[in-house]
């Protein structure tokens, strides 16, 4: 993946961040690893390190926004 391509280096580039809508999802595992694919590996959702990582209890939800925020690096999400 080129720098270019990453969402928070497009973000960053943007200098009116009140004109566009971040959106984003929760339910699904999202790994640590950025390059490993979780639909693939299931059983990850049994791992210890993924415990309230995915799913609508309330802490996967704020675990799946609180990564977002990190991988997007922003103070916000407008929508969930």
């Amino acid at each position: 993946m080129r720098l270019s391509d990453c969402p928070a280096d497009r973000l960053a580039s943007i200098k009116s961040r009140h004109q566009i809508v971040i959106a984003s999802k929760c339910h699904g595992l999202v790994a640590n690893d950025p390059g490993t694919c979780t639909y693939l590996t299931p059983e990850l959702k049994e791992r210890r390190e993924y415990v309230n990582q995915s799913g609508l209890s309330c802490a996967a939800m704020f675990n799946a926004a609180d990564a977002s925020l990190a991988r997007l690096e922003t103070t916000y999400i407008d929508l969930l």
